[in-house]
């Protein structure tokens, strides 16, 4: 199974961090995987492509033709042991477009995520015999390594098949171009990451779920514009509601979030901005069931600038 790691970059990074990212790629120890850079100034990153690496790296790469599952990761991302292994397995026994991955949280201290992740299994019988083999159970929290920790999860390691009902109310939690792998041959160039999730989303009607966390993931966020918002609503299906009303909630629920970002309140502080302009239209097609919850969006594109300011400020 061939896996294409997509990393967008369209500012300076540093050498180190590449090469760091890199590494820990190379670490996996897998053969068939590809890195692809995603920019809009190639020539600013050819020295980028140009490291030596066992790892074929291209730029701006066509990836809908190509028999392989892709991921986006940022640059401070970090795959655990046996990431690639793990995910070619849930593939191999359940071929879906879509796979949903748990990951834990780059700005968290690993150490202590592990614990609290094996803590919740310590009375598997798994654990126990891999505890005892490692080292004498009161001590495991203080002389296995990061590396020891995280081999045990790959022991613990399932995967289960969520449906919509499922899967609908966790949406903020796994819809993250960092968390998902993605079939490439289902993708649409032309289209945002985001279209292409939702339309397959929308025809699979059981997705895998790695329950353990297989990477350390920075916070990647889906939406940078309300517009992009108001292009996510217009995608939704119209035939099934519990799917429609599961995506608006958390298509609104990341509006709210995003005007609240410091990103939307510069913009506001513009007196050229008509990000606000776009709510009315945004909201006009919710179904009625979400807007209940969030009836003070409605009003708030119809306010003067200064004092939408004080609202989310």
């Amino acid at each position: 199974m061939k896996f294409i790691i997509t990393v967008t970059i369209n500012q300076p990074i540093r050498q180190l961090d590449w090469l760091a990212f890199i590494t820990n790629l190379q670490r996996q120890n897998y053969a068939d995987v590809m890195i692809n850079i995603r920019t809009n100034s190639p020539i600013n990153v050819q020295h980028l492509a140009d490291v030596r690496t066992t790892i074929p790296i291209k730029i701006n790469l066509s990836l809908n033709h190509q028999d392989a599952y892709l991921i986006h990761l940022k640059v401070s991302d970090r795959l655990l042991p046996g990431a690639f292994y793990q995910w070619q397995s849930v593939i191999y026994h359940h071929s879906a477009p879509l796979v949903f991955l748990t990951a834990f949280d780059q700005q968290t201290s690993l150490s202590q995520q592990l614990d609290q992740q094996l803590d919740r299994y310590k009375d598997s019988a798994v654990l126990t015999t891999l505890l005892n083999h490692f080292i004498h159970q009161d001590k495991r929290s203080t002389t296995l390594s990061n590396q020891d920790k995280a081999l045990l999860l790959v022991a613990l390691q399932k995967y289960q098949l969520v449906t919509d009902k499922q899967y609908l109310p966790h949406l903020a939690q796994l819809l993250a171009p960092n968390r998902i792998l993605l079939q490439a041959n289902q993708l649409n160039n032309s289209s945002k990451w985001l279209a292409n999730v939702q339309k397959i989303i929308q025809r699979t009607a059981k997705i895998p779920l790695l329950t353990m966390p297989t990477l350390q993931a920075t916070p990647y966020p889906v939406f940078s514009s309300i517009s992009e918002i108001d292009n996510a609503l217009k995608l939704l299906p119209t035939a099934s509601q519990p799917i429609k009303v599961g995506w608006q909630q958390y298509l609104i629920n990341q509006l709210e979030a995003l005007l609240r970002s410091r990103m939307i309140r510069e913009s506001v502080a513009s007196p050229d901005t008509r990000q606000f302009k776009k709510l009315g239209e945004l909201l006009e097609h919710t179904d009625e069931v979400v807007l209940k919850k969030h009836r003070h969006l409605w009003w708030l594109h119809r306010l003067p600038n200064w004092f939408v300011r004080r609202i989310i400020s």
